[in-house]
C-alpha cells in the first residue's frame, strides 16, 4: 500500500479501518480492506512537526485516540505519544511516554489494565533486545504514566 515502513491496522468504534504508517501517516481503508479509501495524511502534535520517526501505532482508550511513534533522542529510542478527541485532531503536544520505549505497541488485557511493549534498544536500556511489557495507565489530561512498582 506504501513504499514506507511499520504499519498497523487500527479499527474505530464505527467499524472504519484506518492503515496507520511510519512517522503517524494515516488513511482509512476501503471497505473490503482492497487498499486505502482516500490520500494518506499525516498526523500532527501541537508542539511538533510529527509525534515520531518511525513505528506508528494508533488506539484508543476511553473515547481519546492516542498515536505513538518511535523516536530517537540523542542516542536514547524511545515512544513518544500525542493524544486527541478525534482522528483528525486537535492533537496535543507529543511526550515521552515511556523511556527507551521505542517501536512499541498498546493492549488492554482481559482485565481491563493497560500495558506497553517494551522494545529497549537503547544501549541504557534496563534491558535489550528481549521482549518486555510495561503496565501503564492514562491521566485525564491524555498523558500515559507508568503505573508504581509495577514490572
Amino acid at each position: 500500500l506504501t513504499k514506507d515502513i511499520d504499519a498497523s491496522l487500527f479499527q474505530d468504534d464505527d467499524g472504519s479501518v484506518y492503515f496507520v504508517y511510519q512517522n503517524g501517516r494515516i488513511a482509512r481503508m476501503k471497505d473490503d480492506m482492497t487498499g486505502l479509501a482516500e490520500e494518506p495524511r499525516l498526523l500532527k502534535p501541537a508542539n511538533a512537526d510529527y509525534v515520531g520517526f518511525e513505528g506508528a501505532f494508533l488506539f484508543k482508550v476511553d473515547g481519546r485516540y492516542y498515536l505513538s511513534c518511535a523516536e530517537f533522542i540523542g542516542e536514547q529510542y524511545h515512544c513518544m505519544l500525542a493524544s486527541a478527541p478525534t482522528v483528525d485532531g486537535p492533537w496535543s503536544d507529543r511526550h515521552l511516554a515511556v523511556l527507551h520505549g521505542g517501536h512499541n505497541m498498546f493492549f488492554k488485557d482481559a482485565h481491563g489494565r493497560w500495558w506497553s511493549t517494551f522494545f529497549g534498544n537503547s544501549g541504557d536500556a534496563p534491558f535489550r533486545e528481549r521482549p518486555g511489557i510495561l503496565r501503564v495507565d492514562f491521566a485525564d489530561d491524555g498523558r500515559l504514566r507508568p503505573v508504581p512498582g509495577c514490572r
